[in-house]
């Protein structure tokens, strides 16, 4: 049996392609190696960038939150107080018979008149709520490079905060701007019952102080789904 044995100079040049392909081949790999953890290194970067600037923009948010809450338990306080007088007023009245109901309804109306004017000026207090942060790491994707848990957190907050802008913009209009502001006239009108309109101002200075519960309700809310996710002012 005959063999024939490869050249000396042969063996020599495969064995150098050899190495000068795994050569290349490493070289390509290493080259997207680096390229790539470079790409996550930037990915990561303008992630960490991204949740800086929508946690501050979430922080903000909690703030002018909390002073909105202030603002309206004022505002409730003094429609609560406003709608306590009005409600026993008229119970204390509708007891009354003959003379004493005619000039207890006078005094009581002068009162009523007096107390209205300075206490039936509404304003609900709705914080404007930013969320441009949060929009531009969205269309950027820059979000989708953020951590999992860190993602839902803020796309939690945002869909609440969304969802309480619905909520607070149906309950101002559900408030009667023009009633309000022509209560007073109204009051000064003569009027074949009296006792009807009486009973009107009572049940729009109610309307307002549960709408104002309603709003302070959905802001409660935000303020506490904000909190519950770690984020603190």
């Amino acid at each position: 049996m005959h063999a024939e044995v490869p050249k000396k100079g042969a063996l020599a040049s495969l064995k150098t392609f050899i190495a000068e392909y795994a050569m290349i081949v490493i070289s390509i790999l290493t080259a997207l190696g680096l390229e790539h953890a470079a790409q996550s290194w930037h990915r990561q970067h303008l992630a960490h960038e991204a949740a800086e600037r929508i946690q501050a923009e979430v922080t903000y948010n909690l703030s002018e939150l909390q002073s909105s809450i202030k603002k309206n338990d004022a505002e409730l306080k003094k429609f609560g107080a406003l709608r306590t007088f009005l409600k026993d007023g008229l119970a204390e009245g509708a007891d009354k018979t003959g003379q004493d109901k005619t000039d207890y309804d006078k005094e009581f109306r002068i009162k009523m008149k007096e107390r209205v004017s300075a206490d039936l000026n509404f304003s609900a207090n709705a914080p404007t709520l930013r969320r441009e942060a949060w929009e531009v790491a969205v269309a950027s994707q820059t979000a989708s490079w953020m951590e999992a848990s860190l993602l839902q957190r803020y796309s939690s907050i945002y869909a609440v905060q969304r969802d309480t802008n619905s909520m607070i913009a149906q309950s101002m209009a559900m408030i009667n701007g023009p009633t309000i502001i022509g209560a007073i006239p109204h009051m000064e009108l003569k009027a074949k019952d009296k006792g009807d309109r009486d009973r009107e101002i009572y049940v729009l200075v109610t309307d307002i102080y549960f709408q104002l519960n309603v709003i302070q309700e959905n802001l409660r809310a935000l303020e506490s789904s904000i909190k519950e996710s770690g984020t603190k002012a």
